[in-house]
């Protein structure tokens, strides 16, 4: 759950930026959305993984989804157009990503 609010926090900040840009907007709702549905749909993906014995290789697909929902939910949901929905749903797996790395290597840092 910290990852996931320093995760959506970042984004907040980053959508301000955007938004400026462009005159389009997100709230921290949709952040929190962009970052929360791909985590849980991930979560139960790797459960089936792990239940059917598949490669744990086959858990990076989840990793798509952080791009693909945010672009589905403005793109279909609030009808931004194609451009504006991938400037604003490139940024969710960059951020997760690379909140998530900075966290394990600060968590990895102090079991060692």
């Amino acid at each position: 759950m910290i990852t996931t609010a320093l995760a959506v926090s970042i984004l907040f900040v980053i959508y301000r930026f955007l938004k400026a840009d462009n005159g389009y907007e997100v709230d921290w709702w949709m952040a929190l959305v962009f970052v929360l549905v791909p985590a849980f749909i991930n979560f139960f993906l790797s459960m089936g993984i792990a239940m059917l014995e598949l490669p744990a290789m086959l858990g990076f697909i989840g990793l798509v989804l952080y791009f693909l929902v945010p672009y589905l939910f403005l793109k279909i949901g609030l009808e931004f157009r194609s451009g504006v929905a991938v400037k604003f749903a490139l940024f969710v797996p960059v951020v997760v990503i690379s909140v998530d790395l900075a966290f394990y290597a600060l968590v990895s840092s102090q079991l060692t």
